[in-house]
């Protein structure tokens, strides 16, 4: 809020002398205040507007890390973080690049991959994703990231889902695998 204006040579004082209406202006872009002669006031100006700046406001990302998962014999890897920054009523969901692991192999603290692409934001309900701005997590932060790709017990059995077609009719089936071993596996014998 400006303290002091100066009117016709007059140095006047908020809010002594003049008021200010900010109307609706809640969106980033160009907003309006209108500066009027304050109620009481010993000076009178035709009151008038003047335009400024709503800046977007900025988000980031932190607890950055990699989602635990069982070996499936792939490298893929799941982000998951917090969004900072949101104002009260507004949401978004968080767009996770693709990320891997630099191995299929079970093991902690797994190395990743160069994460590639970008982190994004899909806004929820009536949320503008022109009211923000998101600061992309560092390269020191992406390149620190560690997962795990835990083991699978013995004997469990991997199941998968497909899709088949027959006669232009989708119909839905479950196959069992053997008992632990992952499509291009082979199981470790004695």
């Amino acid at each position: 809020v400006p303290t002091q204006i100066t009117v016709d040579g007059v140095n006047l004082t908020w809010p002594a002398d003049f008021s200010i209406e900010y109307g609706t202006n809640i969106n980033a872009g160009t907003g309006t205040v209108r500066i009027a002669p304050a109620t009481g006031s010993n000076y009178s100006f035709t009151p008038f507007e003047k335009e400024f700046t709503i800046s977007p406001k900025d988000l980031t990302i932190t607890n950055l890390a990699v989602k635990t998962r069982p070996y499936n014999g792939k490298t893929d890897a799941t982000l998951t973080g917090t969004l900072n920054g949101v104002c009260d009523g507004d949401s978004f969901d968080i767009v996770f690049p693709a990320a891997e692991f630099d191995s299929k192999d079970v093991g902690t603290e797994k190395a990743m991959k160069e994460v590639t692409g970008e982190f994004d934001i899909t806004p929820k309900g009536d949320t503008l994703k022109s009211n923000y701005i998101l600061t992309q997590p560092d390269e020191t932060t992406l390149k620190a990231l560690r997962g795990e790709i835990t083991a699978i017990a013995p004997g469990t059995a991997i199941r998968t889902e497909v899709t088949v077609r027959y006669n232009d009719t989708s119909l839905q089936r479950v196959e069992v695998g053997a008992g632990g071993i992952i499509s291009g596996d082979k199981p470790i014998s004695g």
